[in-house]
């Protein structure tokens, strides 16, 4: 699964696949600012997800998106691996 891949199944395990509503629980999670915008350029590949969202989707996930999956150039898998 590449990093678009994985993004688009986190939306769809957060909020049915509603980049709105998965904006809104991201935020909430986050603490930090996140449109439907925002998410849609993540998704259009204008803009990698930035890697200060990973942790908390990857939480919001329940941990079925890991962190490597959405930003492997931050989380590598080796290192992702070794926490668990």
């Amino acid at each position: 699964m590449n990093q678009l891949e994985a993004l688009k199944q986190a939306i769809q395990i957060v909020a049915n696949g509603n980049q709105s509503e998965f904006a809104r629980k991201l935020e909430a999670a986050s603490g930090k600012k996140v449109s439907q915008q925002l998410v849609s350029k993540w998704i259009n590949e204008a803009e990698k997800c930035s890697h200060r969202f990973v942790v908390d989707i990857s939480q919001l996930t329940g941990g079925a998106i890991l962190c490597s999956q959405l930003r492997p150039d931050v989380f590598p898998p080796s290192q992702e691996s070794k926490a668990a």
